[in-house]
């Protein structure tokens, strides 16, 4: 194969032979031929060009259809006279092609000598082979293909360009061509704005040729520019420049002649040749930075002693490059040397770190790593490097130059840690949260979440935070932000137009508009942060990015696997690993839950943003994945919460939650109503015990908006019932049970039968009819029993309810006999529910019998249980039981205290459980007997404090032994 066969891609992407641009057929063969072309003479995997061609892991997304595509275009090529071009090289294909044929390859070579050239002072070949070097554009690079890889690789080779023509023009300065480099430069600088060589350049020219006030205007407009789009002042050589012209200083002055060597020609000034680009001092907003003493403290510490190379790792918004800046300020007197800051976002290409860490530090003309190195030296500096999660095959260069200088330390930000060795790794977490239920500005502000908010609430709305709800509106908004600073940042902004509530309505909006002018541009928008992020990742990777929008609040990793492969068709094995990358930039969080469970999750505007990437075909793939992994662990959890380790199974659920509801709501809307509705049914009594039930029954009574198959639709039923009554409405609990029982009757469904007849007992029982109540109490028992292992749980509650209907009739041995059967089935079971419902009936009859000392024992005993379980509404329920007890002893104290703890936790949980029966006539005679004892202002006291008490601390007053507590 001839040389005169090549590739260009600077401009269309083309095969050309000669001067005959070749055929190569359909768009996918010259998307394959791009694809090689980046690494033109080397081996490409398989499955990398997969990857490179199906980045978004589209249709045809195989090394089959790869291996298609390849044929075609050999087929073309051959065709067009080019044999050998494309050839197999296992693990992938070769193509085989002379680079400087490749017109990328030699613009590179080319640009690279007219370097080196004016290096050795030969100015007139230099320039003529970096005009050589810009002849081979013809356009846009890969104009004529759409990939990720070629909008990345057109975006570097742009920035290549760009720096070339700098270079021409400083050429140009030295062979003094002044004029002609001011007419061209004027509309480069206006395309270009902010970059500082070409406006230097252009300073120059004009001032050369007399137009000195021009060449101060160029300044001010660069000044405007960077302030407006940056936030930030024109760098130091450009102000240095600015200078030289106000003082009209005669080294800028133009050569006589062209300089014939680099002595000569760096005697005209160094800002005669600005550099290609300027690293940036850190972009850091002028507010106040909250939360971050003890992150400066350990950071600075590091930095102090013997860490040499630590790195700021955290997502992307949370603050990592305004704590770099904090801890420089606290380490300034560390290092003599000084300190140099390096933002690496405006480097698209990693093997440029080196030389833009060159430039910060100083050295002009040579970029290796060991003259950077050779440069620093001994130098006892700190180097600061912003935003490498994007450069990270630069990680080793950095881990060598710590090695070459002794004295060097560096301090890096990025989403990822550079792993190498001397590494220190500093995690840079989000802002700490305030309490949802937040009602002062004080409280608020408490917490470094809320009063950051706070501050930049303020800082456009100065009534913000002034009243109880907004207080509470702006707890949620930071919990919902997750606490991180940028979007802080961005949604308060918009509180200029929107109070608070309103703004929680339209979080996604407020998160996608335009922050302040001087954040970065990639952090003007949230989105444009994650944007960033996620272009980080390769496709597999984003792959999975995307899946994980589909939990909500985190998984385990059997459930993540699960959807993967249901959802996705990946392999269980690979969803570790690709969890393992997302950790590791920043993405994903990993948390243990319930029994130590490890949970990988994400901050929620990260899960939304995640979300908002999912197309509708994959999304309802993957929320039909999502719900049938769901109802799996919430058919399984239901016969848990039956037996002894309930609480485990209890605090399972409550860890996934957030993930069953979405999984009814994802089943409803696509049309599953009896995967929702199984989810729902074996939910109720979690739900019931976790304080859940307003939840419970508008999912409840959602599903029963829809078809449900026969077996499905009583469950559903009963579930709508049992929240009703819970919720306290007795009507429609009835009308729900009556309906359960009318379809468990079709059915001959006899745990349908068993329920359904126990909750028309329970629903005759809060009606006062104590003999119908009785009456079904005992038909359900009879269902029990023919239900089997089904039945035996109700069974157990069944007793205790018909004893205490027997209780309030005045028939106790009857009411003692039967809660002690029910008693004895729970405690088998290891059923802490049953036990505590049969513990209260069985206190309140010792009560009534004048056994105090039984009545407090058996409350006590259900306060520890309830506590266990978690169930609130019971512990109310105990804990008046209880004051009953004590006012039998006449500790007035405690049974305020005790009355008034109940009464929080009641209005707190919104739940009654109306199959307890108490003497409100006693209820009533031990509060009178306890505000008269002890006066209204003590009194008020004294509830007050059971107020202001949490669960477990009313649980341990409960249990002391001094009856005036």
């Amino acid at each position: 194969m001839g040389a005169e066969w090549g590739i260009r891609v600077l401009g269309t992407v083309d095969a050309v032979l000669g001067d005959r641009v070749v055929d190569v057929g359909a768009r996918r063969n010259r998307e394959v031929l791009a694809a090689l072309a980046l690494d033109a003479g080397r081996v490409v995997p398989a499955p990398v060009l997969v990857d490179r061609i199906w980045a978004d892991g589209g249709t045809g997304a195989s090394t089959a259809n790869l291996h298609a595509i390849v044929s075609r275009l050999r087929s073309r090529l051959v065709g067009a006279g080019i044999e050998d071009a494309v050839v197999t090289r296992p693990p992938g294909y070769l193509l085989q092609v002379d680079p400087d044929q490749v017109d990328a390859l030699r613009f590179g070579r080319l640009v690279s000598t007219a370097r080196q050239l004016r290096a050795d002072g030969d100015v007139r070949t230099a320039r003529a082979a970096v005009q050589e070097a810009l002849d081979l554009w013809r356009g846009t690079a890969y104009s004529n293909v759409s990939c990720a890889f070629s909008d990345l690789e057109a975006a570097r080779l742009e920035e290549q360009r760009l720096g070339a023509v700098e270079l021409s023009v400083e050429l140009d300065l030295a062979l003094g061509r002044d004029a002609e480099v001011a007419e061209q430069l004027v509309p480069l600088v206006e395309q270009h704005p902010l970059r500082e060589g070409l406006r230097g350049s252009l300073m120059t020219a004009l001032y050369r040729t007399g137009r000195q006030a021009d060449a101060l205007q160029v300044y001010e407009q660069g000044r405007a520019v960077l302030a407006e789009e940056l936030g930030l002042d024109p760098g130091p050589e450009l102000q240095r420049l600015h200078q030289r012209v106000l003082t009209q200083d005669e080294a800028l002055l133009p050569p006589s002649t062209p300089a014939p060597d680099r002595t000569e020609l760096d005697a005209t000034g160094p800002l005669t040749r600005p550099a290609p680009a300027r690293s940036r001092a850190l972009v850091v907003p002028p507010t106040r930075l909250y939360g971050r003493e003890a992150d400066v403290a350990a950071v600075t510490s590091l930095l102090r002693t013997d860490a040499r190379l630590v790195t700021l790792v955290g997502p992307g918004g949370v603050g990592k490059t305004r704590l770099a800046a904090a801890v420089t300020d606290a380490v300034a007197e560390h290092f003599p040397d000084g300190t140099v800051q390096v933002s690496l976002a405006p480097v698209s290409d990693a093997s440029d770190v080196v030389a833009t860490v060159g430039r910060a530090v100083g050295l002009t003309g040579d970029d290796e790593l060991d003259a950077v190195a050779a440069h620093i030296g001994e130098a006892r500096q700190l180097l600061v490097l912003d935003n490498f999660e994007h450069v990270m095959d630069a990680a080793t260069d950095v881990g060598r130059l710590v090695a070459l200088c002794p004295q060097l330390t560096v301090l890096v930000t990025s989403r990822s840690p550079l792993r190498v060795r001397a590494e220190r790794e500093h995690a840079v977490d989000p802002l700490g949260l305030p309490p949802l239920a937040a009602r002062t500005s004080e409280e608020l502000a408490a917490a470094p979440a809320g009063a950051l908010l706070l501050d930049r609430a303020r800082s456009v709305e100065p009534r913000a935070g002034s009243t109880p709800d907004d207080v509470e509106a702006l707890a949620e908004l930071c919990h919902r932000l997750s606490g991180l600073p940028l979007a802080i940042e961005l949604v308060t902004a918009r509180m200029r137009t929107l109070p608070p509530r309103a703004l929680l309505r339209r979080l996604d909006a407020a998160l996608s508009a335009e922050g302040a002018r001087d954040l970065p541009q990639r952090q003007r928008t949230m989105r444009a942060a994650l944007d960033w992020s996620h272009g980080l990742l390769d496709a597999d990777q984003q792959r999975m990015f995307t899946l994980l929008g589909t939990f909500r609040g985190g998984a385990e990793l059997s459930a993540v696997e699960a959807v993967a492969t249901a959802g996705d068709d990946l392999p269980a094995d690979d969803v570790l690993t690709l969890l393992d990358d997302l950790v590791a930039q920043s993405l994903v969080r990993v948390r243990h839950g319930a029994g130590g469970a490890t949970r990988f999750d994400m901050l929620e505007p990260v899960a939304q943003y995640a979300r908002s990437l999912l197309d509708e075909e994959r999304s309802a793939r993957l929320r039909r994945a999502h719900a049938a992994t769901f109802r799996e662990l919430a058919c399984e959890a239901a016969v848990g919460y039956e037996l002894a380790d309930q609480v485990a199974w209890l605090d399972r659920t409550e860890a996934d939650e957030a993930n069953l509801v979405a999984a009814v709501e994802s089943a409803v809307e696509l049309g599953d109503a009896d995967t929702a509705a199984t989810i729902t049914w074996s939910l109720w009594l979690y739900w019931w015990l976790r304080g859940g039930v307003a939840v419970g029954r508008r999912l409840a009574e959602l599903c029963l908006t829809q078809p449900l198959s026969p077996p499905v639709h009583p469950r559903g039923t009963l579930a709508a019932a049992t929240m009703s009554y819970a919720q306290g409405d007795h009507a429609a609990a009835s009308a729900h049970w009556a309906e359960a029982l009318r379809l468990g009757e079709e059915l001959g469904d006899e745990e349908v039968l068993a329920k359904a007849s126990a909750g028309t007992g329970l629903a005759a029982m809060a009606a006062g009819d104590l003999e119908l109540a009785a009456r079904q109490f005992r038909t359900a028992l009879g269902h029990t029993e023919k239900a089997g292992a089904e039945g035996v749980w109700m069974a157990s509650l069944t007793h205790v309810w018909l004893g205490t209907t027997l209780l309030v009739q005045g028939r106790p041995t009857e009411a003692a006999s039967a809660v002690r059967k029910g008693l004895e089935i729970a405690r088998a079971r290891g059923d802490r529910l049953a036990t505590y419902v049969a513990l209260y009936n069985l206190s309140q009859a010792a009560l009534a019998a004048g056994d105090d000392r039984s009545a407090r024992q058996h409350v006590l005993q259900g306060l520890v249980l309830s506590e266990e379980t978690g169930d609130r509404a019971n512990l109310a329920h105990c804990l008046e039981m209880l004051a009953l007890v004590e006012f039998r002893a006449q500790a007035h104290r405690r049974v305020a205290t005790l009355l008034g703890g109940a009464q929080a936790l009641r209005e707190e949980v919104g739940s009654v459980y109306g199959y307890y029966l108490p003497d409100e006539s006693l209820r009533a005679a031990a509060e009178k007997a306890a505000l008269e004892n002890l006066g209204p202002e003590e009194h008020a006291a004294a509830v007050e404090r059971g107020r202001a008490m949490g669960d477990a601390e009313l649980v341990r007053y409960a249990r002391r032994e001094l009856p005036d507590g």
